[in-house]
C-alpha cells in the first residue's frame, strides 16, 4: 500500500492501553470532549499539549448554520501530559501539569466559513494506515463526525495550511487586547480564503 503525505492519517479505533490512558487524561484535562464545530488537538514531543475548538453558545451543539454566536475555545497544558503520567518519566511519578483556558468570539461568517472547510477536509480520503514520527507535533484534526491526524503537516499540504489556520485561531483567541484581535482575525479570513482555493466551488446555498 502506498503512503500519501498530503493526505491526513487515520486515528486508530482499537488503541492500545498505553493509548487509551493518554487521550482519556487529555480528554479530562483539556475538555476535548468539550462540543465544537471544528477541533485540532496540538500534541508536541516534548511541551505542553493543547486543544483548540470552534464551536456555538454554551453546550449548543445545532448544526453550525443555524447557529448565530461562535467562539474560539483554546485550553493548553503548561507541560507535557505525556510526561506527567508515571509510566513515562524517569522518576516514575504523577507530575503536576496546570491548564489555562480562553475564549474568544469570533463573527459568525467567518466562523462558518470555517466549519464548513474542516467539514470538506475531514471527508477527504485518509491514508489506509499511520505515518508519523518520534519527535515533531502530531495534529488531531476533527469535526463531530470525523478526525484524521498528521504529524508536522507543513504548507503546501492541506493539513499543513490548517494547522496554520489553527495557530492563527490560538493567536487571536489568547490576544490580550481587540486591537491586536483585529490584526489576527485578518490572518484568519486570508488563511481560510487561501484554503477555499484549494476546493472546487460548492453549489450555491
Amino acid at each position: 500500500m502506498k503512503y500519501y503525505p498530503e493526505r491526513l492519517d487515520p486515528v486508530s479505533q482499537t488503541p492500545h492501553d498505553w493509548e487509551k490512558r493518554y487521550h482519556d487524561l487529555l480528554g479530562e484535562r483539556l475538555k476535548t470532549d468539550a462540543p465544537f464545530f471544528a477541533r485540532i488537538i496540538i500534541c508536541p514531543a516534548f511541551s505542553g499539549e493543547s486543544c483548540m475548538r470552534l464551536h456555538g453558545k454554551g453546550d449548543e451543539q445545532r448544526c453550525f448554520d443555524q447557529t448565530e454566536s461562535f467562539f474560539i475555545t483554546h485550553t493548553t497544558a503548561d507541560k507535557s501530559i505525556w510526561y506527567s503520567m508515571p509510566e513515562n518519566n524517569e522518576t516514575a511519578d504523577k507530575r503536576d501539569v496546570k491548564v489555562s483556558t480562553r475564549t474568544a468570539a469570533i463573527p459568525p461568517p467567518i466562523a462558518k466559513r470555517i466549519c464548513r472547510l474542516f467539514q470538506r477536509f475531514l471527508l477527504l480520503p485518509k491514508n489506509d494506515f499511520p505515518g508519523g514520527g518520534l519527535d515533531g507535533i502530531t495534529y488531531e484534526f476533527a469535526t463531530p463526525s470525523s478526525k484524521g491526524e498528521a504529524w508536522c503537516p507543513g504548507a503546501p499540504h492541506l493539513a499543513g495550511l490548517f494547522a496554520e489556520l489553527g495557530k492563527q485561531m490560538i493567536d487571536y483567541c489568547e490576544s490580550p487586547s481587540d486591537e491586536k484581535r483585529a490584526g489576527f482575525l485578518k490572518d484568519i479570513e486570508t488563511k481560510t480564503a487561501a484554503i477555499e482555493e484549494r476546493f472546487p466551488p460548492e453549489p450555491d446555498r
